[in-house]
């Protein structure tokens, strides 16, 4: 029994060393496979394939790669550097297209279908709200004018004139700026004739003047401005001419009453507005073509004014129109012997000369360019600059370049070196694709110091003519 059990221990002790070292063989395959699996290859040849495929990676994957632990330490260097590189290349592209690229114009500024609507509302508030939208666009600088002659011009011009006769006082003073604002602004002959045409047929009727009420001094001020860039000839400015002189021969009061008021008693400010109006007109004017029956009696309404009106407004006023009476060379279109009998012909001309003098002392310019500047800017107020600025019609009629740099006093010296662009040729650079990260840092280096040698040697010859020239000085 004894036997047996020792050959049955025998057994399995024979049978047993054979199926360990099975098991253990099998497990040393495994670990062996499993590490061949994971561990990356060791062979260079290897190494330099996936560090040439890393340029064909995008930006996520390289850094998949980097946070991997099983990626070798050699390839995270690689990686690293290229990931570097393609941030610093980014940022140099980044920084250039920055530089370089043009910017665009802004769009222009239209006029909205539901802006236009808004002008017909039954309700006057929401016709001035809408009025004073305009204006807002009317300033901008970006307007299109085009759409705006094609679109919209006729309509505003209708629908204002509709406020005049019906609208509120703030409906009414919105108006007559818009009115004035598109005859600054259309350059469409056509337009700017109806404009004309449309609001003298308004602006001359008792009834319209009678309305105007506070706002009579804008009234005058906006027919100045119509008639001056929409009369086509001397006949339909001197139109606009008398009615602004019956006003001002023939006050009415501002309470809207028939009654013509006694001249002491009228506003300054008015009787002020309507004389520069008037002004503006008579600059537009060749002293040839003025009608004489219009204007027989200006001197003396204007000397006369000097003598009996204290204000000094009033003065200056009539100072600058008898100055700008003399300067058109037609005196004698406003002046008539038999009423002006204070002072002979010669006299008078001697008289007007020496207040001429004395209005234009310190002025380099024409009379009449001042008397149109100002009246525009009288007008156009805090806008006059937007307006010189970005009308092409203004600046061509003043001769007006808003890029001039004009030098105050006298030049004391001419540059005689322009700026001009200088242009470094490169060497072509090698192929980035074949190149390793490291490779292409030193390309890069190297490029960059070529430019910079370049502009530091432009500048010594720039220093050295530049202590040329002063050497001559």
């Amino acid at each position: 029994m004894s036997m047996k059990m020792m050959r049955g221990n025998c057994n399995r002790s024979s049978s047993g060393p054979s199926n360990c070292a099975r098991r253990t063989s099998s497990s040393s395959s495994n670990f062996k496979a499993a590490r061949q699996k994971v561990a990356p290859p060791r062979n260079k040849d290897s190494l330099l394939a996936l560090i040439q495929d890393i340029h064909r990676l995008d930006i996520h994957k390289l850094r998949e790669k980097l946070e991997d632990t099983e990626t070798p330490a050699s390839l995270k260097r690689e990686i690293k550097l290229e990931i570097e590189t393609r941030q610093h290349d980014e940022d140099d592209v980044t920084s250039v297209i920055v530089e370089q690229a043009p910017q665009r114009p802004p769009a222009p500024v239209k006029a909205s279908p539901y802006l236009i609507d808004r002008l017909y509302d039954k309700r006057g508030p929401e016709r001035a709200k809408a009025l004073a939208t305009v204006i807002t666009l009317l300033n901008n600088q970006e307007l299109d004018h085009d759409d705006l002659k094609k679109s919209y011009v006729v309509t505003l011009l209708y629908r204002c004139l509709h406020g005049l006769k019906k609208g509120s006082t703030k409906e009414m003073q919105y108006s007559l700026q818009v009115i004035g604002l598109l005859s600054i602004i259309v350059d469409c002959q056509d337009k700017m004739s109806e404009i004309y045409r449309e609001f003298l047929a308004v602006a001359s009727t008792k009834c319209c003047l009678k309305k105007a009420g506070t706002n009579t001094a804008k009234m005058l001020e906006c027919l100045g401005i119509v008639t001056f860039f929409g009369a086509i000839n001397a006949e339909e400015a001197q139109a606009a001419m008398k009615v602004i002189w019956d006003f001002i021969l023939n006050p009415k009061s501002e309470s809207g009453s028939d009654d013509v008021i006694n001249r002491k008693n009228q506003s300054p400010e008015i009787l002020v507005a309507a004389i520069y109006a008037w002004l503006f007109l008579l600059t537009s004017m060749e002293g040839w073509r003025l009608n004489q029956s219009y204007w027989t009696g200006a001197i003396s309404f204007f000397t006369d004014l000097l003598d009996n009106n204290d204000d000094k407004l009033v003065h200056g006023a009539a100072c600058a129109a008898l100055a700008l009476i003399f300067e058109t060379g037609s005196l004698d279109k406003f002046w008539n012997g038999a009423n002006d009998s204070t002072l002979p012909y010669s006299q008078l001309r001697k008289t007007v000369r020496a207040m001429i003098l004395k209005k234009l002392k310190g002025l380099n310019m024409s009379l009449h360019v001042v008397i149109q500047l100002e009246f525009l800017r009288s007008f156009l107020g805090d806008e006059f600059e937007n307006y010189m600025a970005k009308e092409e019609k203004l600046q061509s009629f003043f001769e007006f370049d808003p890029y001039r740099n004009d030098n105050v006093g006298d030049e004391l010296y001419v540059p005689t070196i322009e700026k001009i662009m200088v242009h470094i040729f490169m060497p072509e650079g090698r192929d980035p694709q074949i190149l390793t990260a490291e490779e292409r840092k030193k390309e890069r280096v190297w490029r960059t110091s070529v430019r910079d040698k370049a502009q530091t040697l432009l500048r010594a010859k720039h220093r050295l003519l530049s202590e040329q020239l002063n050497c001559f000085d």
